[in-house]
């Protein structure tokens, strides 16, 4: 379970931290040399490598970390329905159930929107090289990234506590379900005493 839990959080940090940072950024500074090679244009091989700069090979590792992320979100999308699937018979009807489902909800809608938009944003990037129509694409991929970091931020992201435990205790079922209830009631009172959450 704690080897799961790591490979997927090891896999969206280096996609959405490393993955994104390096291709995104690789793909800018390539778009950004033939714009300025542009200015010579009046050369037409100067012309010639500014419009392949500025348009499919400046893109294409754009395009390509959207493929990337989009099977990821993938991934993660099918992980969640799973988790919602292996709690339903043993938890039924219960509290940890709910809040079960209602996490891997979150998480699907974070990964349908951002997967979605990815994939977007990679074709659009790809027609901006020979259409203008190409940005209008783009309109909607900026609002979901919009969109997208929020709801990580309010409804999926979490702070890690970097206090790490000598040993791995035992998966208890009825310990992991009263940690879950608590963990949601604790979440609920500090909302309601802003003021002093600590007591």
């Amino acid at each position: 379970v704690y080897r799961a839990v790591t490979f997927r959080e090891f896999g969206s940090e280096t996609i959405a931290r490393w993955f994104m940072d390096i291709l995104l950024g690789f793909g800018a500074v390539l778009i950004c040399i033939g714009t300025f090679m542009a200015i010579g244009g009046a050369n037409y091989n100067v012309w010639f490598a500014s419009n392949l700069l500025s348009g499919y090979i400046g893109n294409a590792p754009i395009a390509f970390y959207g493929l990337v992320n989009s099977g990821w979100c993938w991934y993660i999308f099918s992980k969640a329905q799973h988790h919602i699937e292996a709690t339903a018979a043993p938890l039924k009807g219960s509290r940890a159930a709910a809040l079960i489902k209602r996490r891997s909800r979150n998480v699907q809608t974070f990964c349908l929107i951002n997967g979605t938009a990815t994939i977007l944003g990679g074709v659009g990037s790809m027609i901006t090289a020979t259409r203008w129509w190409g940005y209008v694409i783009l309109i909607p991929v900026i609002m979901s990234s919009v969109f997208c970091n929020v709801w990580w931020r309010r409804r999926v992201g979490y702070t890690r506590a970097w206090a790490k435990p000598a040993t791995f205790p035992a998966l208890v079922p009825g310990e992991l379900v009263a940690n879950l209830e608590f963990a949601a009631r604790a979440e609920v009172t500090i909302r309601e005493n802003l003021d002093d959450p600590l007591e």
